[in-house]
């Protein structure tokens, strides 16, 4: 399975964006070789973090889901999507900035983590996904990467 982040954040968590970019870096690499059915083959993570005033301003996207092969523009670049899953999260701009690297890893673990069960709103289109093992996986790659339990 192919994971990858949406990032939006606001120019202070700039100085913070390496823990984001490690963290998909490392679940690119270890999700890679992972196959949980034919029903979601992307899985991507839009994780915003915006300080006031800009958050309140910026709408919750619903989780999506994209059955089939699909061609999307994105800053006039096209690229390919198949079978793509995909959420937005927001963190908690404060709690993330006070927080050392360990804890900000431990809200974006709980988060992602968390986020797993959206899927479930897709429940009858994605017919063939192990939900479970892929929620067993994520939590054993945040306690094997980053001593995390969760």
């Amino acid at each position: 399975m192919k994971i990858g982040f949406g990032i939006g954040v606001t120019e202070d968590v700039y100085l913070r964006i390496y823990i984001l970019r490690e963290l998909e870096k490392k679940m690119k690499e270890f999700f890679s070789k992972k196959n949980y059915g034919s029903s979601i083959k992307n899985y991507v993570i839009g994780i915003s973090i915006d300080a006031e005033p800009f958050a309140s301003f910026l709408k919750e996207r619903k989780p999506k889901y994209t059955k089939g092969k699909k061609t999307l523009t994105v800053d006039r670049r096209p690229y390919d999507i198949e079978d793509c899953f995909e959420y937005s999260s927001r963190i908690d701009h404060d709690k993330f900035m006070k927080a050392n690297d360990k804890e900000a890893l431990c809200i974006l673990a709980n988060d992602i983590y968390s986020s797993i069960d959206l899927v479930d709103k897709f429940k009858k289109r994605m017919d063939d996904f192990n939900k479970e093992k892929f929620k067993n996986d994520m939590k054993n790659f945040f306690k094997v990467e980053y001593d995390i339990e969760l």
